[in-house]
């Protein structure tokens, strides 16, 4: 039979359960006689009810008993212990699983893909991860910057320029993404283009990229004016100027702006830029002077026409730079004709005298003439 107590398997003949050490329900087959016999003992037990039934005494375990049970219960503790923390590890290792993937596939993730990638020189596998970044976030200048790299890597300038000018075509306020494009052309060497982009660039956000503007140098006199005597010309500007004046393209190793420039007779071409501390050159600024002195009239010429009995002097007054020629046969008078150096000796009988004026520069006055008669007696 069983305990009803703990379920333990117990001999027939045993009061108490050797286990729990609770009494033992028995119920056996039904006999009338047996019925009798209980009835008599009911009648003892009730003489007797406070006389409790004796118990087995309990069984005193030896050391070495006591020492393997308590290993037992360590090594149940130990094994629930482990199985707890297999469980937690195996819920980390989801956790952090997960974690790492979505990182992984994150617009930081790929952006950190791209960067170790850009760090290893693999430029052509690093277009993936950055052009991953930008379909997941656009707006960001971080995958446009490392994108640009890997173009640079490969020397493929082009592509990072397209790439930067649709990018501001799509967000024109985008002040980000303007730092990274102006910082490209920094980097690549190519500063000249910066003004360019900024002449076209929305006037509201200027104001934040203050720092890559270099404004074009100021000019003190107004442009393609003629002027008739030499002029001073002032260049103004908060950066250094640099310019021309041979109408080549001025860059930091053309002439530096350090005074007023003098201009002189003829066409004057001044082109100049101003650098800011960046490095970055303004637009040009283009203006054309020219300088014409009047050109003198006839020049004057003694004595005046007509006839004359006594030897004459002819002369002539010549300015300050002009050279005077002349001729005695009514011919046209030019730089070929014979050059006036002095008065000059009236011939004898009708001479027709005719003088002019020429310039360095080659520009001649008008024609005087002269009809002279020289009779002597």
């Amino acid at each position: 039979m069983k305990c009803n107590n703990c379920g333990h398997e117990v001999k027939n003949t045993l009061l108490y359960c050797p286990v729990c050490n609770e009494p033992v329900q028995i119920v056996p087959d039904y006999n009338p006689l047996e019925d009798v016999l209980a009835a008599q003992i009911k009648v003892g037990i009730n003489d007797n009810e406070d006389m409790e039934p004796p118990r087995p005494p309990k069984r005193e375990l030896s050391d070495r008993e006591k020492r393997r049970r308590m290993e037992i219960r360590r090594a149940q503790r130990r094994k629930r212990k482990l199985t707890v923390l297999s469980i937690i590890g195996v819920i980390l290792a989801l956790i952090i699983g997960t974690i790492i993937f979505l990182y992984q596939n994150s617009y930081a993730g790929q952006i950190g893909k791209g960067n170790r990638l850009l760090k290893e020189q693999e430029y052509k596998k690093a277009e993936e991860p950055f052009r991953n970044a930008l379909s997941k976030n656009d707006t960001k200048n971080s995958a446009y910057i490392g994108l640009s790299k890997a173009y640079i890597g490969q020397n493929d300038l082009g592509s990072a320029e397209k790439m930067f000018e649709d990018a501001i075509l799509k967000y024109p306020q985008n002040v980000p993404i303007y730092e990274a494009f102006l910082d490209f052309y920094l980097d690549t060497k190519q500063e000249e283009k910066i003004s360019e982009l900024l002449e076209k660039c929305d006037p509201e956000i200027l104001s934040d990229l203050k720092q890559y503007i270099s404004e074009r140098p100021v000019f003190s006199l107004a442009e393609d004016a003629i002027f008739d005597e030499v002029q001073e010309l002032s260049l103004k500007s908060d950066y250094d100027i640099y310019y021309t004046t041979d109408d080549t393209k001025p860059t930091t190793s053309s002439l530096k702006y350090k005074e007023p420039l003098l201009l002189h007779e003829g066409q004057n071409i001044i082109r100049a830029i101003s650098v800011n501390p960046k490095g970055i050159p303004s637009l040009e600024v283009k203006k054309v002077y020219t300088i014409e002195f009047p050109v003198q009239d006839a020049p004057a010429v003694v004595p005046s026409t007509g006839q004359y009995d006594v030897d004459m002097m002819i002369e002539v007054t010549v300015p300050e730079g002009y050279t005077a020629y002349y001729t005695t046969d009514n011919t046209m008078p030019s730089a070929a004709s014979k050059k006036y150096n002095g008065p000059i000796a009236m011939p004898e009988g009708n001479t027709l005298f005719s003088v002019i004026l020429i310039d360095a520069r080659g520009r001649l006055s008008n024609v005087t003439k002269r009809n002279y008669e020289l009779i002597k007696e």
